[in-house]
């Protein structure tokens, strides 16, 4: 995409951007077209902000991106190979910056670069070549120079010259070069060029980049079309150019295209289209990522850049592309151009060709790619539209000429794409779009458009991410017009890459979208299309269905949750250690591992926040579930499976189901109890994404678990849109994310070096990986550590419990819960302190008791309260500012009155409809409340517990407690269901106190049992807060414990508008609440009456109260006698009873209703004497009813009479009744008993029967079978029943005991059952069931169930008997007891020998017993739970001795036990025997030990490992003792094999030793391990540590053991370089300076007559010599002047002068 971008770019007209910059140094300098400049500063952030992102722009990334062909090789194979195939120059580079791959693009290996650098243009002598644009940005880049890109030269260029690079630049203004091609630099036709284009001076028109070395001259720069022109030696950007070396196996491409690749993420075997593919970049990257399976269609308008892509997945060996020349956006096949298709097809008998093969062969043989019709809708899985685009971002770009029309004609040709894009992508399906541009136009303002377009389309998050969020909010166009760009959700999951910014990027965009739907479900609509049309294009419709998906491999997996760290999400609390398991018949489960003690919501409200004060108060909580929930079933809609793909999805939506229902659980028809938001699952290599977006309570997030173990087959799990496949954590990079909080999990993970110590902090181990490189002595590869569960914390071995008091979220350390609140030991929450309890400090283990007289009613309180007249005060620390209360004093109940505001509602019609189960009755019956001025008031009253009594007053309508509606009696027709007894409508509230605030409030109490207010699992709930003045404000809401309830509560206008909260204001018209008092404070309005204590009390029914502002005028004034009043909160003036007569009511004073009858004095009417006994009561002026125990005799008396014995009556009864059977009455006037305890009379006590006095006789006397003898009626005694027999039923005589029971004594209350003998007890004599014994010892006796009255005695038929327990086999038929004894008397059961003995029996017949036990012998066992008589062996491995033959416990490491010594009968066989020394065993149950490896011993017997050999010591063969170095030799490391030679030069003498010494000056050693140095000879030298000694030069010597060679002194030499002295210098010569290596010749004049002369003689006056010569000859004497010659008196001549005769002149 990036070179059709840069194309266009090219071939826009209008020049809008331009570089000047100096052509000595690289200093671009940017301007921009004013509209477009504009444009971008107003959305990129300003002008600093595009002052930052143009300099980017016109420099190349430093980073250089491969992307490798994992198909072939793999990056650290490339890595390797690499250097070798590069230039030397690229190869130095690459080596002093190392290469890497990338840590979130696994297939990108990165070459770093580095630059601008300062380059000297003068080393170039002059010599320069001009580049076109592109080919200098390529060079910037890292490529070299070749010769089509050119354009001119310096004169007289060779190859091998050094040159300067200089890129050419489009001149401002235009689109031209100020050079064409073939120009020779500082030529006459260069200045003519200058000249026709406005005089542009040289170094305006080129920007230097570079040294080159010329491989061509200068005439063969315009002669080639191909080749390498210039090989570059500095570049201004180094980076190592690559782009032609090991074909196939890599290319080069920007990391962010590669980005896109990876984001689309497809999966192998999917169907991929990449709309705009050339030139194959992410096409191949795509095909790569799915493994070569699938299909990948790539398309293009050009047929050359189509084969381009065709060409290039060929050479990668990618056999899942297929290109083709189309326009994509006209990729959409018409509907009747799909029916033509469907037909050729049908006659080709290819229908499952993909569109265009039968045309694919003959195009390529035409040398053109294969035309296709276009694609049906919903043909692809993924879908890439890396549309076409301005190129703003690439980089370096010298130029840019782009107007705001051309960005804004690029951007809806983008948006013509996308709308073929969407309709290609099926639903489930992905769609990624992408540009190469930081134009917002056709970035965020095109996503914008698709999201308000397209519904089904949504954006979502993606992974890798590097880039930064996208734009927000809007910009305003040049023409006025607003653009929208995203929010700051949807701009969170795009990528926008900022070239200026950290990364180093081009400049580029990418938006992820999954398209809504079900993949199945299209797929299979798709395919059935396709038959039907097929088929003569026949039409069909099918009722929806699910079947049951039941084709899988059974396995599972184990997950530990990792990421993120201190999650309170339920989901992760109570499944943060996991096993999923998919059945073979494809039903999921979760098994939680670790959620004891996690703890997750278990009350939701409408308004959270109004439960209580502050987020502790009034919450609930509940218990993770501690075990799998019932199995999920994997459906689909379609009765057979015909795609892959449906049972994917199957699985994938149980999956996803069984994780959002695990914590509340499902109903019995499988729908959610309460669910949690889980709408996707991604797996990528080693881990399981849990995607939790879009729930309304916890956000949008991941749950990262790592997967630590796999037996599932990836063929029903592996998803379309999964990163990578499914598998076990194989190295710690596979935790690597690159997102916050995800990056955490990596440190979760550690490598081979550190694997064997802790995990980080609040983590354990979950999974260790064994090291199988046995060279690097370490134990483990890597280890993976999952988080500590909540209510836990760990220093890295592992998680122990928070302690009480203590709470810790998933993977954070312990902290102290809050005030208010506390926890027991291992809590993830902390729990709001009960009722009558508070928490002032923090980490509380346990709530205290609230003092005396002080209340806390809201869970949660951090201090008690006590209301004082109505007004409450915190006792602080448990002390009251009030002090110490009172001995009986009265606590206050103050009241307040208040008017109410019109009920409304916070939602979007203001009205109230709370209904059904969180109905406000109150409101349901007071029909004023909905009125805009109701005349309903409220009654607070306050008690001194602090809770407060709301009634509703004043309104007629629902204050009258006697409205007979309510009443639901007997002939009530007046009854109303829907109308709310009083006492229903009167509301609860409670004061509490915010510590933190010091503020008190009204809140009510969830789930408590009130008046006759059953406790539900529903309920509503008040807030009351104090506003201004004298107002308060009254909130009810809706709240339930029911997880089911919780996402349909309460009721709503329309859903999903907010959860209904109804709300009224209060005005305070009495009292005082809250602080809220009247003016003046001590009115009380009408309705109510002044008290000292209670302040303004409601006025009571029966009562009336005009209120007033003065309190001494506020009276309650009762009604008078024959009025009424039914009204509380009255006062105007009480009813009148009406009527007069017999059959009318009146009343006393203080009536509430007339209720009082006319008075009868006789009372002995016939409507009386029918009713029963009646007589005239004084005290109430009324005729009543006889008092239970008594009658009238209406024919003898006007008064009621008591009962005689015997007898009883009800009230009112005609005649006294006699007592039942069973029951007496001993006394007159006893009342009829039955309402009281459920009898008439009075029955006898327990183990009694109750007799007539009159027929009087012993109990004994009624003695008989179960149900003989009934009793008769009118007892007046009781008798006991004797000893062996009880009394079954108070209405019969006593019985017998059965068998196997006993009774002792008459009979009590406490003794009328004869109890089965007790286990461990017989009778005492046989037949005599009225006394018992104590088994004895050795023999039991038991019950065959817990329950006596259940089971049956043992020994069966033998009460007087007891049995040995080995007798119990043969009683019993079983072997339970074979390993018993039975130690002392009275022993209910044979109890278990301990480990390592058994049964030890004694006596025979009924003396036979076991009572003890005896020893298992040496070498044998018997745990305490094997049912044996005998002992076992325990065998080899094992060792009976440390559980004292109670156990086979295996050889402790260090110890072995073979089967020689397992086989002995001394004690040598109960203990393992120690390892010998330099021997070990590191495992358990060793039947032999190992000698230790070489270089290691031990230094004692019984060892688990060995220690490595120490320095200066070493050991070759295995078992055996270190040995010290020998002389000569040094060990310098433990565990040494063998001992290493002193290297020559050096020496030591000693054993043990750790290093050698070197050798001293003068010594020499020339052999390995050498115990001593040899002195060097004479005429030699050495200069330490040497291994020879080195030879003096001639003119020096040396004694013997020199260190260095000395020079001959003058008069001395040493012709040899060997010399041990050096010699005298000869007669006849000289040595006159040192390190004379051959004498001296005597210059002329000069001689020597004897030795070591340094210098020759002068010849004395009148002799000569003629020298040595050049071939020196001795000069040992001068010679005489000969006759007639002399020296003329001079010493040292050469030769004598002819002595001239003297000549006298004469004058």
């Amino acid at each position: 995409m990036e070179e059709a971008a840069s194309a266009a770019g090219a071939a826009v007209a209008a020049a809008a951007m331009s570089v000047t910059p100096h052509s000595k140094a690289y200093a671009p300098e940017i301007s921009w077209e004013p509209e477009v400049e504009a444009y971008l500063e107003a959305a990129l952030g300003g002008p600093a902000a595009m002052r930052r992102i143009s300099a980017a722009l016109a420099r190349p990334p430093l980073a250089t991106c491969l992307r490798v062909n994992t198909l072939r090789t793999t990056p650290e194979e490339l890595l390797r190979r690499l250097p070798a195939a590069l230039t030397p120059e690229d190869a130095a580079l690459l080596d002093a910056n190392p290469p890497y791959v990338h840590p979130l693009l696994p297939d990108a290996i990165i070459l770093p670069g580095t630059g601008p650098h300062t380059i000297e243009y003068s080393r170039a002598e002059g010599r320069e070549v001009v580049l076109g644009r592109k080919a200098g940005e390529a060079v910037m880049r890292g490529a070299h120079v070749f010769a089509p890109g050119t354009l001119a030269v310096s004169a007289g260029l060779n190859v091998g010259d050094v040159v300067a690079v200089s890129v050419g630049l489009e001149l401002p203004g235009t689109d031209r070069y100020a050079y064409t091609r073939g120009t020779v630099l500082g030529s006459e036709h260069e200045a003519k060029q200058l000249e026709a284009l406005g005089g542009a001076a040289p170094d305006r028109s080129r920007l230097f980049i570079g040294l080159g070395r010329c491989e061509l001259n200068r005439a063969e720069f315009f002669q080639e079309r191909s080749g390498l022109a210039i090989t570059m030696l500095e570049r201004v950007f180094r980076t190592p150019g690559c782009g032609d070396v090991l074909p196939g196996e890599f290319m080069l491409q920007n990391v962010c295209s590669l980005v896109a690749a990876h984001v689309l993420a497809p999966q192998p075997g999917a169907r991929v289209l990449d709309m705009c593919a050339a030139p194959g970049g992410k096409t191949t990257a795509i095909a790569q990522l799915m493994r070569n399976e699938g299909e990948v269609v790539a398309l293009d308008r050009s047929h050359n850049k189509a084969s381009s892509v065709r060409r290039l997945a060929e050479s990668f060996g990618l056999t899942s592309v297929k290109a083709f020349k189309m326009d994509a956006t006209k990729a959409v096949l018409r509907p009747e151009a799909r029916q033509q298709q469907l037909q050729q097809q049908q006659q080709q008998q290819q229908r499952a060709a993909p569109p265009g093969q039968q045309q694919e062969g003959d195009a390529a043989a035409a040398g053109k790619e294969a035309e296709t019709p276009g694609f049906a809708p919903g043909s692809f899985d993924y879908v890439l539209c890396d549309a076409p685009c301005t190129a703003l971002g690439l980089r370096p770009r010298l130029v840019h000429r782009q107007t705001m029309r051309e960005l804004q004609q690029t951007a809806a040709y983008q948006r013509r794409l996308l709308e073929a894009a969407v309709q290609l992508v099926r639903p489930g399906g992905s769609l990624v779009f992408s540009t190469c541009s930081i134009n917002p136009g056709e970035n965020e303002a095109n996503v914008r458009w698709l999201l308000d377009t397209y519904s089904d389309m949504q954006l979502v998050q993606q992974a890798p991410r590097l880039g930064l969020p996208g734009l927000t909010g809007t910009v305003v166009l040049p023409e006025g017009t607003t653009q929208q760009l995203l929010t700051p959700a949807e701009a969170a999951l795009v990528q926008r890459f900022d070239p200026s910014a950290e990364l180093d990027t081009i400049g580029f965009f990418i938006a992820k979208f999954v398209k809504r739907g079900s993949p199945a479900m299209m797929r299979a609509a798709v395919l059935a299309a396709c038959l039907l049309a097929l088929a003569a294009g026949a039409h069909a419709a099918a009722a929806a269905r699910t079947f049951d998906v039941t084709t899988c491999t059974e396995g599972h997996l184990k997950l530990e949750y990792v990421a993120p760290r201190g999650n309170d999400d339920p989901i992760a609390k109570c499944l943060t250690s996991v096993r999923l398991d998919i059945s073979s018949t494809c039903q999921v489960s979760l098994t939680p591992l670790q959620s004891s003690g996690s703890h997750v919501p278990g009350l939701w409200a409408a308004d959270p926040d109004l439960i209580g004060l502050g987020p502790i108060q009034n919450t609930k909580w509940i218990e993770c579930p501690s075990e799998a929930r019932p199995a999920i079933q994997a459906t689909t809609n379609f009765a057979s499976i015909t795609n892959p793909g449906q049972k994917l999805e199957a699985v994938r939506r149980a999956i996803i189901k069984a994780f959002a229902g695990h914590v509340y659980g499902l109903d019995e028809w499988g729908n959610y109890v309460h669910k949690l938001e889980v709408n996707d699952l991604d797996f990528f290599k080693g881990v399981l994404m849990v995607k939790r977006s879009g729930d309304p309570t916890y956000g949008d997030y991941n749950l990262m678990y790592a997967v630590t173990e796999n037996t599932v087959n990836l063929d029903d799990v592996k998803q379309d849109n999964d990163v990578s496949a499914l598998s076990v954590i194989e190295a710690c990079i596979d935790l690597r994310q690159p997102l916050n909080p995800y990056d955490e999990a990596e440190a979760l993970c550690l490598a081979n070096d550190v694997a064997d110590g802790p995990c980080p902090a609040n983590s354990y181990p979950v999974m260790m990986v064994p090291d199988l490189n046995e060279d690097d002595e370490k134990d483990t590869a890597f280890k993976v550590c999952g988080l500590c569960p909540a209510g836990t914390a760990g220093d890295g071995f592992g998680c122990t419990s928070c302690q009480a008091g203590e709470y810790s979220t998933i993977g954070n350390d312990c902290a102290k819960c809050p005030i208010g609140t506390y926890s027991n030991a291992g809590s993830s929450v902390c729990i709001p302190c009960p009722t009558g309890t508070y928490a002032d400090t923090e980490g509380t283990q346990e709530c205290l008791q609230c003092p005396e007289d002080s209340y806390s009613w809201i869970p949660g309180a951090a201090a008690c309260l006590r209301c004082i007249r109505g007004v409450p005060e915190a006792c602080r620390g448990g002390v009251c500012p009030s002090g110490t209360p009172e001995e009986f004093k009265a606590k206050s109940t103050p009241a307040t009155s208040m008017s109410v505001s019109k009920m409304g509602a916070l939602g979007s019609n203001d009205v109230c409809d709370l209904a059904g189960e969180f109905e406000i009755p109150a409101l349901t019956k007071c029909t004023s409340w909905k009125e805009d001025s109701p005349s309903l008031q409220l009654a607070f009253r306050v008690a001194g517990d602090c809770s407060i009594q709301i009634s509703p007053i004043t309104d007629p309508s629902c204050a009258d407690p006697t409205d007979p509606r309510t009443s639901d009696v007997e002939g009530n027709d007046a009854y109303n269901a829907d109308v709310h007894p009083y006492g229903k409508t009167e509301m609860r509230g409670y004061y509490t106190w915010d510590a933190d605030t010091d503020v008190f409030s009204i809140r009510s109490l969830f789930g408590v049992q009130i008046d006759d207010h059953t406790p539900k699992d529903a309920a509503i709930m008040l807030a009351v807060e104090k506003l201004a003045g004298d107002e308060l404000s009254l909130k009810i809401f809706g709240a339930t414990t029911n997880a089911a309830k919780a996402t349909l509560f309460p009721v709503v206008d329309a859903l999903p508008i907010q959860p209904e909260i109804c709300t009224s204001t209060l005005r305070v018209l009495g009292g005082d609440i809250l602080g809220a008092t009247p003016a003046p404070v001590d009115a009380c309005p009408p309705g109510s009456y002044y008290d000292t204590e209670e302040m303004c009390p409601t006025c009571p029914v029966g009562f009336s109260c005009p209120g007033n502002e003065d309190p001494e005028l506020a009276k309650i004034v009762p009604c008078s006698p024959n009025t009424y009043n039914p009204f509380l909160g009255f006062s105007g003036d009480c009813q009148e009873c009406t009527g007069l007569g017999l059959d009318t009511y009146t009343s006393y004073a203080a009536a509430q209703q007339c209720d009082v009858d006319r008075v009868d004095l006789a009372c002995d009417s016939d409507d009386y004497k029918n009713e029963g006994s009646f007589a005239y009561e004084q005290a109430s002026q009324l005729c009543q009813k006889c008092a239970a125990g008594t009658w009238r005799n209406y024919e003898a008396s006007t008064e009621c009479e008591p009962c005689p014995e015997g007898t009883y009556s009800a009230e009112g009864d005609a005649t006294c009744k006699a007592c039942p059977p069973g029951e007496y009455n001993p006394l007159q006037g006893l009342a009829d008993q039955f309402e009281i305890t459920g009898y008439n009379c009075v029955v006898c006590a327990e183990g009694s029967v109750a007799l007539n006095f009159a027929t009087f006789a012993d109990a004994t006397a009624t003695l008989g079978a179960l149900g003989d003898n009934p009793l008769v009626p009118g007892a007046t005694v009781c008798d006991a029943c004797p000893a062996g027999t009880f009394l079954p039923d108070y209405k019969m005589g006593c019985v017998q005991c059965i068998d196997d029971t006993y009774r002792a004594g008459d009979a009590t209350p406490e003794n009328n059952v004869c109890k089965p003998i007790p286990a461990g007890y017989r009778l005492l004599n046989a037949g005599d069931k009225t006394a018992i014994d104590l088994c004895p010892k050795g023999q039991v006796s038991f019950y065959t169930s817990a329950n006596q009255d259940n089971g049956d005695r043992v020994p069966a038929g033998k009460p007087e008997a007891c049995i040995a327990c080995a007798a119990l086999a043969d009683e019993l038929l079983t072997n339970e007891w074979a390993h018993t004894f039975a130690p002392r008397k009275g022993m209910t059961q044979c109890i278990p020998c301990p480990g390592g003995t058994i049964p030890s029996n004694t006596g025979s017949g009924a003396t036979y017993a076991t009572f003890s036990c005896k020893a298992c012998g040496n070498g044998l066992f018997r745990d305490a739970y094997t049912k044996s008589a005998s002992c076992a062996p325990c065998g080899p491995g094992k060792e009976v001795g440390p559980s004292s033959k109670m156990a086979c416990s295996m050889c402790r490491a260090g110890t072995y036990m073979n089967a020689t010594r397992a086989g002995k009968t001394t004690t040598d066989a109960n203990t393992c025997d120690l390892c010998p020394i330099h021997t070990y065993r590191p495992a358990m149950g060793a039947l032999s030990c190992l000698p230790c490896p070489r270089g290691t011993q031990t230094s004692n017997t019984g060892n688990v490992e060995c220690t490595a050999c120490p320095i200066g010591y070493h050991n070759n063969q295995a078992g055996t003792a270190c040995e010290a170095a020998d002389k000569g030799t040094f060990v310098n490391t433990t565990g040494a094999y063998v001992s290493t030679p002193c290297p020559k030069g050096t020496w030591n003498n000693e054993q043990a030793q750790d290093n050698c010494n070197p050798c001293a000056p003068g010594k020499y050693s020339n052999t390995f391990g050498s115990t001593e140095c040899k002195t060097c000879a004479a005429g030699t030298y050495s200069a330490g540590q040497a291994t020879a000694c080195k030879d003096c030069r001639p003119g020096y010597f040396a004694p013997a053991g020199a260190a260095a060679c000395s020079p001959c002194k003058p008069g001395t030499y040493a012709p040899v370089g060997t010399s041990a002295t050096c010699k005298l210098c000869p007669k006849g010569y000289q040595c006159p300076t040192n390190a004379m290596k051959a004498v001296g010749s005597c210059p002329k004049g000069t001689f020597s007559n004897k030795e070591g002369n340094k210098q020759c003689t002068p010849c004395p006056t009148n002799t000569y010599s003629n020298g040595g010569g050049a071939a020196p000859t001795a000069v040992m004497a001068c010679i005489k002047c000969a006759p007639g010659t002399n020296t003329r008196g001079l010493v040292g001549q050469s030769k004598c002068q002819v002595i001239r005769p003297q000549v006298k002149r004469l004058f």
